[in-house]
């Protein structure tokens, strides 16, 4: 029998990676997972304040189908003469009520006899930052409240009293400074932006 002897070169002991090679695939693993995480993290918060955005106009389309359609309120006997809207104050940022305007003067004052249907809470450290109201190119911002009333028989909407003004838009803006806008026409069109 033959014996076969095997030579070690050193090209037979050259297998595996070293350790600064090692050293680099970790690090780019690193900042790869780094990158990923940061960029998560902004897309989550973008993906808050849109859907925020989205709750908002879908509380002013409800005050739209309840001041149009006919809601029972409790003690109220007639109801067709309840209007419904939405009302947002600078004042309470994380805050803002879709009431009844029972007195059916088209703005949302607690002592008139106006009733709060339900209070949404903005999440996530979201706040209505600006209010603005107007007709077409002549927006004026910076107001302290907006109210949107819809009511019966009328399918126009009243913006702060006024049936008048064409547009009412809400700005909301994230912790990073992220800035989306509801606007309401007086029509009845809601836009998310």
């Amino acid at each position: 029998m033959t014996q076969r002897v095997f030579m070690t070169t050193k090209k037979n002991l050259v297998r595996g990676f070293s350790l600064i090679e090692l050293l680099v695939v970790m690090s780019i693993m690193l900042t790869l997972s780094t990158l990923i995480l940061i960029r998560h993290n902004e897309f989550k918060i973008q993906l808050l304040l849109r859907s925020l955005s989205y709750e908002i106009a879908l509380a002013i389309r409800q005050a739209q189908v309840y001041g149009l359609g006919l809601r029972e309120l409790k003690g109220i006997t007639d109801p067709f003469q309840i209007g419904y809207g939405v009302h947002f104050e600078t004042a309470s940022p994380t805050t803002f009520l879709l009431f009844a305007d029972v007195d059916r003067n088209h703005q949302f004052v607690l002592a008139d006899g106006d009733t709060v249907v339900q209070t949404y809470k903005l999440s996530h450290g979201s706040i209505i930052s600006q209010l603005c109201q107007g007709n077409g190119i002549n927006v004026g911002c910076g107001k302290t409240t907006l109210d949107i009333v819809y009511e019966r028989p009328e399918p126009e909407a009243f913006i702060n009293g006024d049936q008048s003004l064409s547009t009412a838009t809400i700005q909301i803006k994230s912790l990073k400074g992220d800035v989306r806008y509801i606007a309401a026409w007086i029509t009845g069109q809601i836009l998310v932006q």
